[in-house]
Parts: structure tokens; sequence; C-alpha cells
């Protein structure tokens, strides 16, 4: 009987916990840049060529021009043109897929993403 006594209190208790703490909703907000010069760091750069790829990924997105690296920085400026609007998860998945064939660590994720003007 004091084995069943404990045992319930135990179950109430652990359900009373977990109504107690719910699971916070997590809200990926979806940002997206708007036309203008940016700048920002990039997660790690593992060779000289993780430079280019960077840029070259950037500037075959549509509706982005003038990515520049510098990889001394771990840093890259780019412009997004007038009339675009650039969604950031899904250029972040292009950098991943790119990183992710150059293999060796290379991570081009994009963090600290500033506005230097709009244009």
């Amino acid at each position: 009987m004091v084995k069943l006594i404990s045992t319930v209190v135990l179950l109430a208790g652990l359900s009373g916990a977990a109504a107690a703490a719910p699971k916070k909703a997590s809200k990926a907000a979806a940002s997206a840049l708007v036309p203008g010069r940016y700048t920002a760091h990039v997660a790690m750069l593992a060779c000289s060529e993780c430079g280019r790829n960077v840029e070259k990924v950037l500037n075959e997105t549509k509706g982005i021009e003038r990515a520049k690296v510098d990889s001394d920085k771990s840093a890259v400026t780019f412009t997004v043109k007038p009339g675009s609007k650039i969604d950031v998860v899904a250029l972040q998945q292009k950098l991943k897929s790119s990183a992710d064939e150059m293999g060796m660590g290379a991570d081009y994720r994009l963090s600290k993403i500033t506005a230097l003007n709009k244009s």
C-alpha cells in the first residue's frame, strides 16, 4: 500500500512539474534583407578557395550583387539590389550547402549581418 501511494505521489509530482514548466514555442521569425549594402561575419573560411565560394554563392543569388570577402577578417560585404528582398534562411541554406561540398570544416554561415546604408 505504501508503495502504491508513493508511486501515485511521484506521478502526481511529475505531472505537476510538467504543467508548471510548459515548453516555450520557438518563434523562428523569417527575416529578410531589404535593398542596401551589408557586411557580415563568415563563420569559418577553411582555405583560400572558401572566400571565392562565398562570393560565388552570394553573387549567384538573385537580388545580390558585389559580394566581396575579406578572408583575413572572415568578413563579407554585399549589396541587395533595389526592388529585391533576400530571405536570410534560404541564403544561409545555400551557404551551408556550398560549405558542405567544400568540406574541410568550412562553415559559410553568416552572423552579425549589419546594414551599412540603404539604397
